[in-house]
């Protein structure tokens, strides 16, 4: 079985919540155990993504981490949001809208 990189997922800590920073090429696979993984540790944690393919990448890791956390008889509550950037110097936009996920474990 091949593996694949997480390097595109940057992991931050902000107040004690975990910030994943999704990009076009993240593998939603990888994303979804990632997720997972960490809502077994911790119970909330924020997923941000800006672009279509990194949007649609945090959408099927969120799915692929609900189908994991069900075999523990929880679910994920999400809530959806978004932040706006002004990241002049790095992308030549002077603002820069950022979908934001707050990902919380619940019991079903």
């Amino acid at each position: 079985m091949e593996t694949e990189s997480l390097a595109s997922v940057e992991i931050t800590e902000e107040n004690k919540v975990q910030i994943f920073k999704v990009s076009g090429k993240t593998s939603p696979k990888n994303l979804g155990h990632a997720i997972a993984l960490t809502l077994r540790e911790q119970e909330t944690l924020v997923v941000q993504a800006a672009g279509k393919d990194a949007i649609a990448n945090t959408v099927y890791g969120i799915i692929v981490a609900r189908g994991i956390i069900s075999q523990y008889a929880k679910d994920i509550k999400i809530v959806f949001g978004y932040d706006v950037k002004n990241l002049l110097q790095e992308f030549g936009k002077e603002e820069f809208t950022i979908i934001v996920c707050s990902l919380r474990l619940i019991p079903v």
